[in-house]
């Protein structure tokens, strides 16, 4: 398991506004997108956006080469939660895997150790699979 600070976007086309100004809630899975590259939506991945109080991107952070199942990197996720309860931060997270788009028993745990770890904080938990996007609250669960 590696922690993968990201620097940019993998996506040139991304508008100047999303930079420079607030992220609204209609954006969060299009920016998961743009942050979740096709290789990590393929080798399991938990990719973390950093908001300030104005909803500012602070810092994207991929988490990448998660086992599974999934025994969660409880430390670094806790740690990461002490620090931004010590300013005025929250969180936006996205978990990448291959395959459908349909919620699995791994899938619900991640949310859960990331609802844990983050409460309040935790502005949305996103499923990212290889080709879509999509809240987990929209995502079917799998039979």
């Amino acid at each position: 398991m590696t922690f993968t600070p990201q620097p940019e976007s993998r996506s040139e086309a991304r508008p100047l506004a999303w930079v420079k100004g607030p992220i609204e809630a209609h954006d969060y899975a299009e920016l998961l997108d743009l942050f979740v590259d096709d290789e990590d939506r393929n080798r399991r991945s938990l990719c973390l956006l950093v908001l300030d109080a104005r909803k500012l991107l602070v810092q994207p952070i991929v988490v990448n080469d998660l086992p599974a199942p999934a025994p969660c990197p409880t430390e670094f996720l806790e740690g990461l939660a002490a620090d931004l309860h010590d300013g005025d931060f929250s969180v936006l997270v996205a978990y990448a895997r291959p395959g459908a788009l349909r919620l699995t028993g791994e899938d619900l745990r991640w949310q859960a150790y990331v609802s844990d770890a983050f409460g309040a904080l935790l502005l949305g938990c996103y499923l990212v699979v290889p080709d879509a996007v999509r809240a987990y609250a929209d995502c079917p669960i799998a039979a």
